[in-house]
C-alpha cells in the first residue's frame, strides 16, 4: 500500500464574525464565497500522483445529496493505485458515525503541493472490522487549481482597525481577501495613506474555539475616489507586519483550510 505525500491544511479553521456589521458593502465578485459543484471546481486537470499526498492527510468529503450537501473532514489510511482509497468513516460534530453506505458518490477536496485539488469518487466498501473504515474508488480524473504565488482567499470579515498607539479609537471594516502576508481592507473614507500603520482585530474559529486575531500591518496602496467621503467604501491593501509564528501559523492553516472547502475563492 503507497503512503501520500501532502502539505495539507495544519488545522481546520472556519471564519466568524460579530453580530453587528459595519454595513460596508464588497461587490458581489469580492465578498461572495459561494462555489459551485464538482463538475465546475477548477480548470486544470492533473495526475494523481501531482498530489504527492501521504498517509494522514486530511479530505474535505462532500457527502451525498441526502445529507443536504454536508462536508466533513476525513483522513486518509493509504491507497492502492489504481483500486481505491482508504479513508476514515465521516463523523458528525458530536463524533458519531454518518450513515454513508456503499455505492453512494462523494466529493473529495484536499489541498496538497501548492494546489487544491478535487475530485469524484465512489464509496465501494464500508468495513466495520477490525476498525471503521471505507474504501473509495480510485479517481479517473483530478481537477485542481494552482496557488503557488502566495495563495489569497476571497473572505468577508468583520474588523475592527485603529492606529496603532494603545487607546486610540477605533472604527469597523471589512477584510474582503486574506493571505498569510496581507489583507485587502474595506472601510469608510479616505482616512487612510500609504504608509500609515494600523492595528486589527477580527476572529477566526480554530477547532470550535474562537481565537482573536491582533494584528499590526502597513497600508501599502489605497483605492479611493478623489472625491472619496466618511460615507462612501475605500479601499486599502494591507501588509502585515511583525507577526509571531502563531499568528504566521494561524493565518496560512486558515487560508490552506479555505482553499479546501472553498476552492473557487482563490482571490
Amino acid at each position: 500500500m503507497s503512503p501520500l505525500n501532502s502539505e495539507a491544511a495544519t488545522s481546520d479553521v472556519a471564519l466568524s464574525a460579530p453580530a453587528s456589521d459595519p454595513g460596508i458593502e464588497a461587490p458581489p465578485d469580492v465578498a461572495s464565497l459561494d462555489v459551485a459543484g464538482g463538475s465546475g471546481y477548477a480548470e486544470d486537470v492533473f495526475s494523481f500522483e501531482a498530489m504527492r499526498l501521504k498517509v494522514g492527510d486530511r479530505f474535505q468529503l462532500q457527502l451525498p445529496p441526502r445529507f443536504a450537501g454536508e462536508r466533513v473532514i476525513v483522513k486518509l489510511i493509504g491507497y492502492l493505485a489504481p483500486h481505491s482509497l482508504m479513508i476514515t468513516p465521516p463523523r458528525d460534530v458530536d463524533g458519531f458515525r454518518l450513515p454513508i453506505e456503499e455505492g453512494e458518490g462523494v466529493f473529495v477536496r484536499v489541498f496538497a503541493n501548492e494546489n487544491a485539488f478535487a475530485f469524484e469518487s465512489l464509496v465501494s466498501k464500508v468495513v466495520r472490522l477490525p476498525f471503521d473504515y471505507l474504501h473509495l474508488s480510485f479517481p479517473s480524473q483530478v481537477r485542481g487549481r494552482n496557488v503557488r504565488k502566495a495563495p489569497r482567499v476571497k473572505t468577508r470579515i468583520i474588523c475592527s482597525l485603529s492606529a496603532s498607539d494603545q487607546g486610540a479609537d477605533s472604527a469597523p471594516g471589512v477584510l474582503v481577501n486574506l493571505s498569510a502576508n496581507g489583507a485587502l481592507l474595506v472601510t469608510r473614507g479616505d482616512s487612510l495613506s500609504r504608509g500609515d500603520v494600523v492595528r486589527l482585530s477580527f476572529r477566526l474559529m480554530i477547532h470550535g474555539i474562537e481565537v482573536l486575531m491582533n494584528l499590526q500591518a502597513v497600508v501599502r496602496s489605497l483605492i479611493a475616489g478623489e472625491s472619496a467621503t466618511r460615507q462612501e467604501t475605500s479601499y486599502f491593501g494591507v501588509e502585515f507586519v511583525d507577526l509571531t509564528p502563531t499568528d504566521r501559523m494561524t493565518l496560512q492553516s486558515m487560508v490552506y483550510q479555505q482553499l479546501i472547502e472553498q476552492p473557487q475563492a482563490v482571490a
